[in-house]
């Protein structure tokens, strides 16, 4: 929409990455952290809202009983089910953004009538901005919401110290350990995916821009000086 702006002139852009291959660790875990609070939200949000319609139990008094099972079953059918669809829908178009800004892809961006400088940014950030606004405020509101709707004191309840044990495990497992866990090594594998077939995806892109009629030649932008220029070191 903003390219549509009468007012502003803009350039598709790409840049060259030389030898830098390595997407390193925070950028790894930024990636993975979207999909993940998107799927968290996704499924919690599923749970809060159908749990009650449904008649599932949101509490259950004696571990192992019969509504200790409708419990478990209906948190797994409304609340881990849809988080692992979600956050495989999310990673697949999510991955896009990843592929322009490996693919050094970015726009260049200035005002036709104001007195401002140009600007240069990833494409990415268009969408990887209004996703992150939404996934982390929704997450935490869907998260603590389902901690205050739901009562789990049932998993640790009884004199046995074995349950008592089991219990507790269980309850870090199915409820912190199981969506962030799964989603962090369902990330990886993405992103190591992508990583394997980089090259061939980059080219596909380029080619595609191409035929939009963008120009794909790769800009260093660090090079300020004409050739041969020495600036002075003063």
């Amino acid at each position: 929409l903003m390219f549509l702006n009468r007012h502003l002139r803009y350039q598709i852009l790409i840049l060259k990455m030389d030898d830098r291959e390595e997407l390193g660790t925070l950028n790894t875990l930024r990636r993975i952290i979207i999909p993940l609070l998107l799927s968290i939200s996704i499924g919690f949000l599923s749970y809060n809202i159908l749990a009650p319609v449904l008649g599932f139990p949101q509490s259950f008094i004696k571990f192992g009983s019969d509504e200790f099972l409708r419990f478990m079953g209906g948190y797994t059918l409304l609340c881990t089910i849809p988080m692992i669809f979600t956050f495989t829908i999310f990673s697949f178009f999510i991955s896009g953004n990843w592929l322009l800004d490996d693919a050094g892809v970015v726009y260049y961006i200035e005002s036709k009538k104001y007195r401002k400088p140009g600007d240069i940014e990833p494409i990415s950030i268009w969408s990887s901005s209004l996703i992150k606004g939404i996934a982390g405020i929704s997450s935490i509101l869907t998260f603590t919401s389902f901690f205050l709707s739901v009562d789990l004191s049932g998993f640790v309840k009884g004199d046995n110290i074995i349950i008592l044990i089991f219990g507790a495990f269980m309850l870090i497992t199915m409820f912190w350990g199981t969506p962030f866990l799964t989603t962090f090594c369902y990330m990886l594998f993405a992103i190591s995916t992508m990583d394997f077939s980089l090259s061939e995806n980059t080219q596909k892109l380029y080619d595609l821009l191409q035929r939009k009629g963008y120009d794909i030649t790769p800009h260093k932008l660090t090079n300020l000086y004409p050739s041969g220029y020495q600036p002075s070191n003063d």
